[in-house]
């Protein structure tokens, strides 16, 4: 099948709606029926006003994250639809991928 990997990238300690973001995000994949989705974690990244995000022993809210989706062209718009209804904003990349099962 052919669709796109969306990739989000945010912190650990970001908030949406009582929840932190990437938290959020996966909810609404799972709300969505959205077949994959992942959350990975990153020791360090820099974010769009160039500060420094990193997890350290005592605190882990502001650790890098990011959550990747893998959907179909119509699951992307329903996405997208919904972020845009809910006046979210975070960065992502989007790339065209093809996939399946082997």
């Amino acid at each position: 099948m052919k669709g796109s990997q969306i990739t989000f990238y945010t912190y650990y300690g970001r908030a949406y709606q009582n929840h932190n973001v990437p938290e959020y995000l996966m909810a609404l994949a799972a709300e969505l029926a959205l077949p994959g989705a992942t959350v990975s974690s990153g020791l360090m990244g820099v974010g769009q006003h160039g500060e420094v995000h990193n997890k350290t022993w005592l605190d882990d809210s502001d650790e890098p994250m990011q959550v990747t989706f893998i959907v179909t062209l119509e699951q992307e718009k329903q996405l997208f639809e919904r972020l845009k209804k809910e006046q979210m904003k975070v960065f992502y990349t989007r790339t065209e991928v093809e996939f399946g099962y082997s």
